[in-house]
């Protein structure tokens, strides 16, 4: 049976067999085959279209690799990038070295002094004024030549100047930059950057096919290098192996606002005519004239900060100046008397501030007193009390301080209950301070209290004492809720009273009874943090009532939390 399966398998599978086969032995050799058709595609002129049917997929394989292991993408590309970022770290540090050595070099110079005096007429910044007038050049030729051949693919001249021979100047170029390359030693491809010819300053940037050269009248910025790379970067950018075909094929190439890009239509320095000798006498006698006014002008300057500080100090609340006094200009001794409550003024002026104008420091002799300058005693009144400023009023003549206004329960407690001194006050009038809630309140305690439970005998209730009881009960919790929204502990007191007839201890034991029968009645509605107690000062406690067998409440507000008495 294993034999007649093995010859039907082959009778129904050996096509297929062959064909899996045939692509196996393919994939083996797909990296073979793969770099035989890119070189056959290089061959044959179709290189473009495999680069841009392999530059999507090529950028996003470098995206991950960067975002995967950059540590590996920048041990690749690290023999590029080093060169690179010391070549730049050079140039620049060249570039600053030579505006730095030019900046020196003139600082003593007629001409410093005199761009210093036109940043002083102009109110322009010294620096401006230098660099407008260091960077006085002119692009009189740019050559763009051929890197291998020395052949001139294009020239720009500036307008006025004379024809010069463009080939000679692209050979010696050539030359001499092939002469750099051969005999300086340096780290990579040495090249020629600049040089001097004449009058002339040279500037080269050097490019992948071909080479950008400017010859420049004056002096030129450290900048215009910069400028140099990036212009031939763009070439390269636009044209690509355009640069490098055969000059007869590939003029053209320098756009003629490339040269106006680089040209500063500006007198070179060298060109300007020097000022006669009579003109630098006015400008010195100008100039000793301008110190002399700007120093009276100070002056002035000084007298009138004296005399804003002195009247600032003048309006200070609860501060008497004794003495202001300036020994020379930009210092000023304060003396006087200050009153805490006021602030202290030495704070309004830190050393070295400006109040207005020049700089000044000003050295405190100050003696603190109380004052009694009604806003000063306001102002401590406020902070002995703990309260907002805006809830008082006065003091008046007579020293009288007033709080007016809604506080929280709490603070009007303590403001009821505590006493204070304060310097400047007699007395504090609370009369038109309230409390939050206060109207209910005071509405419901009134009920409260007026409510009388009578009695027959002992202590049984007469006729009308129920309904007065259900009426008491509904205020007692109506209480309780709105001193719960205010904050406020509610303590109830209940009193027992009676009539006359009857001995001393009779009476005082029907005044517990009957006191302690409405406590009971009240307890079931009493919620945390409320309380009723029994009290037996009936007599010392309450007003006279007359002869009446009776029970009654009075009520006590405590703050929330406070211990209760």
């Amino acid at each position: 049976m294993r034999g007649e399966y093995e010859n039907l398998r082959l009778l129904l599978l050996d096509d297929e067999q062959q064909r899996l086969d045939g692509i196996d032995r393919r994939l083996d050799a797909l990296p073979e085959t793969l770099a035989e058709s890119i070189e056959s595609a290089n061959r044959t002129g179709g290189a473009s279209r495999l680069a841009r049917a392999l530059s999507e997929s090529t950028t996003e394989s470098l995206e991950v690799a960067v975002r995967r292991r950059p540590e590996a993408v920048v041990h690749a590309v690290f023999p590029v990038i080093g060169p690179a970022i010391r070549r730049a770290l050079v140039e620049a540090l060249r570039h600053m070295a030579h505006d730095l050595d030019q900046a020196l070099a003139d600082t003593l110079s007629l001409k410093v002094l005199r761009w210093r005096f036109e940043a002083w007429r102009t109110g322009v910044p010294y620096a401006q004024v230098v660099l407008r007038q260091r960077l006085h050049y002119r692009v009189e030729h740019l050559f763009l030549i051929q890197h291998q051949s020395g052949l001139l693919l294009d020239h720009l001249s500036a307008p006025g100047v004379p024809d010069i021979d463009a080939d000679a100047v692209a050979g010696m170029l050539t030359a001499i930059a092939q002469f750099v390359h051969d005999s300086v030693r340096a780290e990579g491809a040495a090249q020629l950057g600049s040089a001097s010819v004449g009058e002339y300053r040279l500037l080269v940037s050097d490019g992948p096919e071909a080479r950008l050269a400017a010859l420049v009248r004056g002096v030129p910025p450290s900048a215009l290098a910069t400028r140099m790379d990036e212009l031939s970067e763009e070439l390269q950018a636009r044209h690509g192996k355009r640069l490098a075909a055969p000059p007869d094929t590939a003029g053209g190439l320098l756009e003629p606002n490339l040269l106006a890009d680089l040209h500063q239509a500006q007198p070179v320095e060298g060109e300007r005519a020097k000022p006669r000798l009579r003109w630098v006498m006015l400008a010195l006698l100008a100039a000793a004239l301008g110190v002399m006014s700007y120093r009276l002008w100070l002056g002035w300057q000084w007298s009138q900060q004296v005399h804003a500080v002195r009247a600032d100090l003048m309006r200070w609340p609860g501060f008497v100046l004794l003495e202001a006094s300036s020994s020379r200009r930009g210092e000023l001794r304060i003396d006087g008397l200050y009153d805490p409550a006021g602030g202290d003024p030495g704070a309004r002026w830190n050393p070295g501030t400006k109040p207005s104008g020049q700089a000044m420091h000003i050295d405190w002799s100050l003696r603190p007193y109380l004052s009694l300058e009604p806003a000063l005693v306001a102002r401590r009144a406020a902070r002995v009390l703990a309260v907002d400023s805006t809830l008082i009023n006065g003091p008046d003549a007579a020293g009288v301080l007033q709080l007016t206004g809604t506080v929280p329960f709490a603070e009007w407690y303590r403001l009821r209950h505590g006493s204070q001194m304060i310097p400047g006050v007699t007395r504090v009038d609370l009369s038109k301070l309230d409390y939050r809630g206060s109207p209910e309140i005071s509405s419901l305690v009134a009920r409260i209290e007026a409510a009388r439970i009578g009695f027959d005998t002992a202590v049984a209730p007469d006729a009308t004492a129920e309904t007065t009881l259900q009426s008491l009960l509904g205020d007692v919790e109506r209480l309780q809720a709105q001193a719960a929204n205010a904050g406020i502990s509610v303590q109830l007191h209940a009193f027992g009273l009676t009539d006359e007839p009857g001995g001393s201890l009779v009476n005082r034991d029907l005044r517990m009874r009957r006191a302690e029968w409405l406590a009971q009645r009240l307890t079931p509605v009493l919620r945390p943090p409320a309380r009723i107690a029994v009290d037996l000062d009936t007599l010392s406690a309450l007003e006279f009532h007359g002869i009446t067998r009776a029970a009654l409440i009075r009520v006590d507000l405590q703050p929330t939390g406070s211990a209760t008495p």
